[in-house]
């Protein structure tokens, strides 16, 4: 493989644009150094190549292909290239979503964890965050990064905490891993989405998001609430159980047929913000992205 730019750097290794010499096809190659890495590190970057081999779906890079230089102490895992803006973007630039975009992000986000959780063992993420979703030039998701992937359930925790403050569920700090702690970490990026705000900086009543300062009443703040409980024995606890609260806040706006023509035409026009009122519609699981600079990037 010819490596070109680095596209993603992390605790598991660079991420580059190469080119398969054989194919001439473009793909990502994440390459693990041995020196400065742990073995911890290592561990993880073997769970991740082990675990990516067996995912289709295609919300998730394509594995390709692994490698081993061991006389240099190098290690690749050979990936799709996801050609897509990380969410990320639109935080840093501060482009506050609309509502209808915010709702179809988080249920094109829940299929892919819907497949991921169905799994048998499920695959627990652990470090969704709006840096490791990509949006193709199409509109559709790529969750990528696997490298803090958890393979199978383990409720009593003591492994190795993996995740991103702000972003990660609290019982990630005692080694926790749950359907529900990659939840809490959907609710917590799409909740940093809304306010343009990374989710370590936003305010907290306690160890939970305040969303009562940051969002008017409405259904996605009730549907976000839910998601971001801080106890999981509180929280909802799969994607199941959010895909029930929004059927339950569609089906409360149907009931008023005059209330709900009224805030979908203002979602039309409403970004969701701290200066601006969340439209109250529960708009289409689908929306047009918002304008964002067309840019191209892999799991780092």
């Amino acid at each position: 493989y010819e490596l070109g730019e680095v596209l993603g750097s992390g605790g598991q290794g660079n991420t580059y644009r190469a080119v398969d010499r054989e194919s001439g096809d473009t793909v990502a190659v994440k390459v693990l150094a041995l020196r400065g890495s742990t073995w911890k590190g290592f561990d993880l970057f073997e769970r991740e190549c082990d675990v990516l081999a067996t995912l289709d779906h295609p919300g998730i890079p394509h594995y390709r292909d692994r490698f081993a230089d061991e006389e240099a102490g190098r290690y690749g895992l050979v990936m799709e290239l996801v050609e897509g803006q990380a969410l990320s973007q639109a935080v840093k630039q501060k482009v506050y979503p609309s509502e209808p975009r915010l709702w179809g992000l988080l249920e094109q986000s829940l299929e892919i964890l819907d497949y991921l959780h169905g799994l048998r063992p499920p695959v627990i993420h652990r470090d969704l965050k709006p840096a490791n979703l990509l949006e193709r030039p199409d509109g559709s998701l790529a969750l990528v990064d696997f490298g803090g992937v958890r393979a199978t359930l383990r409720p009593e925790g003591g492994s190795t905490v993996v995740g991103t403050f702000g972003y990660m569920a609290p019982e990630q700090l005692h080694g926790e891993a749950l359907a529900a702690t990659d939840i809490y970490a959907l609710g917590a990026t799409l909740t940093a989405l809304a306010m343009a705000q990374e989710a370590d900086r936003l305010p907290r009543s306690g160890l939970k998001i305040d969303l009562e300062k940051l969002m008017t009443p409405g259904p996605l703040r009730d549907v976000l609430d839910a998601m971001v409980e801080p106890d999981p024995a509180k929280r909802l606890a799969d994607v199941a159980a959010v895909r029930a609260i929004v059927e339950r806040c569609r089906g409360a706006l149907d009931a008023t047929p005059a209330a709900l023509s009224a805030s979908t035409a203002a979602a039309g026009s409403t970004a969701v913000g701290p200066t601006a009122p969340a439209a109250r519609a529960l708009a289409p699981t689908t929306a047009p992205p918002d304008a964002m600079p067309p840019a191209q990037q892999a799991p780092g």
